[in-house]
């Protein structure tokens, strides 16, 4: 069993956000278990890897079962894992939708469903944080599928925390704008490719969309999810958080 004070299972913490966010939770004391479909490039000693594919429930039941198996609580939680797709309707193939929708929507239900589970069991509850986008709220030009799911993930929020509350559960969502991750580098190289410029070009024109024109740092949503898990925040649930420097507000 860990001697650590807290324990938070987090999904896709191999790179990007969920990396910074295993980090800054370990560095607080907290053990963390990553799910991911990948080993991370770094080590810690506090943060243990299970290989997790997040679109199959069958894999993040068991994950959640070897980790019950070595702790008494779960304190925290936070669903991350995701991918993207940019492109429109007529140009997304059954396998993008699929694929999205598996991960992004799927994935995170299947997680719900079973962290919940344990959680509602326990007298103190505990903390989950989404991870939505600007997306959750707005449209995009060809982020028809993306956007859905991301919209989809603001509502689990809001739904959960009205049926939870009872069980000391909160849950909130967290919506970034641009993130300086590979997953954003990599959709800005597709942007790039279509549109038939430089991914240099493609990657200086993203943050000139927001009032703040640059870009936020995966340790900013970071901070942000160790804010609402802390106790800091005992009144706050079923909010969804915009951390897209003013471009919602527009």
């Amino acid at each position: 069993m860990s001697q650590l004070a807290k324990v938070l299972v987090i999904t896709g913490a191999s790179t990007g956000i969920g990396e910074a966010t295993a980090k800054h939770f370990a560095e607080h004391n907290v053990k963390v278990y990553n799910f991911d479909v990948k080993m991370p490039q770094y080590q810690h000693a506090q943060i243990e890897t299970l290989v997790c594919n997040t679109a199959k429930y069958d894999d993040i039941k068991t994950c959640f079962d070897m980790v019950m198996s070595k702790e008494k609580f779960l304190d925290y939680l936070f669903v991350n894992a995701g991918v993207h797709v940019l492109s429109t309707m007529d140009e997304t193939t059954i396998e993008d939708i699929n694929r999205v929708v598996d991960i992004n929507v799927k994935g995170y239900l299947y997680t719900l469903k079973c962290a919940l589970a344990i959680m509602k069991k326990q007298k103190d509850g505990g903390v989950i944080v989404l991870t939505g986008s600007d997306t959750s709220f707005i449209g995009k030009s060809a982020m028809t599928v993306y956007g859905c799911t991301k919209a989809a993930i603001a509502n689990m929020a809001k739904s959960i925390c009205i049926d939870y509350a009872k069980y000391h559960i909160r849950i909130n969502c967290v919506c970034p704008g641009p993130v300086d991750t590979p997953l954003a580098r990599h959709c800005a190289e597709v942007s790039a490719k279509k549109s038939g410029i430089s991914f240099e070009e493609a990657w200086k024109a993203v943050p000139k969309g927001q009032p703040i024109h640059q870009f936020c740092t995966p340790e900013e949503i970071a901070h942000m999810v160790y804010f609402l898990c802390s106790d800091a925040t005992p009144f706050m649930t079923g909010a969804s958080i915009s951390i897209d420097g003013g471009y919602t507000a527009q």
